[in-house]
């Protein structure tokens, strides 16, 4: 088995090698029918082990995360039990891995969850690996400067990225979004530094002004600012 867990992770690091876009729309579609079985696997992942039902694996940053249901022992013992599901749905970095395990038992999931958890349902909105369901879905609003949008179109932020205006000189254009302004989110809008800027929501558009003055204070002093202890 640990052969074969080698030969899996060989080949993930493989598909990484074709284009993000090819990876990002199979995510694992080619084992699909192998994961829609609802067979248990034991992962230990940081030293704890889980059972847990696959239901898909997602290929984002250059990394692949297998998502599925962690067991509980009430629904195990009783498939009718009154359980959140939702609950229970954890992604783990697949190269965080380091022991996989078969299990015979099966313990089906309900209907709506089968319809639920799959990439297009599970990350509809979102952007990045985490769902984040505490955190509702914004209309957001973004300015991009030239050339930088030309980078963005090429690439979009996200599937529901819109063109609504370009400015008569050229110099910039403006996109809305429909997504939840998640960590991640925020770290891509980050990422493209001054060539982009947050019009809407204003809340938003207020923490990246925190965000900004605490990078430049860290700068200035080489100090954490980021309020974690």
């Amino acid at each position: 088995m640990q052969k074969k867990v080698a030969q899996l992770k060989e080949r993930i690091k493989e598909s990484a090698k074709v284009q993000e876009d090819d990876a990002c729309k199979r995510t694992f579609h080619h084992y699909r029918e192998n994961i829609q079985s609802q067979f248990g696997i034991t992962v230990e992942c940081n030293k704890s082990d889980i059972v847990l039902q696959l239901a898909f694996m997602r290929y984002f940053k250059q990394r692949w995360y297998v998502v599925g249901v962690k067991s509980d022992e009430r629904r195990m013992k009783n498939s009718s039990a009154a359980v959140d599901v939702r609950k229970l749905i954890r992604v783990l970095p697949f190269d965080r891995i380091s022991f996989l395990k078969l299990i015979c038992e099966k313990h089906p999931l309900p209907a709506k969850m089968k319809w639920f958890l799959t990439p297009e349902n599970y990350y509809e909105d979102c952007f990045g690996i985490y769902r984040m369901e505490d955190m509702p879905v914004e209309k957001i609003r973004i300015r991009a400067f030239y050339p930088e949008y030309n980078y963005i179109e090429e690439v979009p932020l996200h599937e529901s990225q819109q063109r609504v205006k370009e400015s008569k000189d050229g110099m910039y254009r403006e996109y809305t979004l429909t997504v939840r302004p998640s960590r991640d989110f925020l770290q891509e809008l980050l990422w493209h530094g001054r060539n982009l800027i947050v019009l809407k929501p204003e809340s938003l558009r207020q923490e990246m002004i925190g965000i900004l003055k605490d990078m430049t204070k860290s700068y200035e002093t080489g100090e954490c600012q980021n309020g974690e202890e």
